[in-house]
């Protein structure tokens, strides 16, 4: 069973819908209802995610925040100890996102 209800929106936010619904060729209802899920499965998900993380910290599964910066700087010092091995600045190749260095 579905339920209908109404909603105001800024002018701006309707011509944003008014043109995806265009451009898709689904209707206003379609996107805001696909809109709507989407965002509950999001909210569901970053739930859990929190309830793991509270549930992590009650049994004591943390990791320091030293831990965590020098773990940190690691990563960036591999990084940069990469990229000075390499050519000043990337060359593009095929597709647009490609870099080749």
């Amino acid at each position: 069973m579905r339920d209908a209800f109404s909603i105001q929106l800024p002018a701006e936010q309707v011509r944003f819908l008014d043109k995806l619904a265009k451009d898709t060729a689904k209707s206003r209802n379609q996107i805001i209802s696909n809109a709507v899920a989407l965002m509950m499965k999001n909210f569901e998900y970053v739930a859990r995610l929190v309830e793991e993380a509270d549930a992590d910290f009650a049994a004591g599964r943390v990791i320091s925040h030293e831990e965590v910066m020098k773990h940190s700087q690691a990563i960036v010092d591999r990084t940069v100890g990469r990229r000075s091995d390499r050519a000043s600045s990337p060359k593009r190749v095929g597709r647009e996102n490609q870099l080749e260095y």
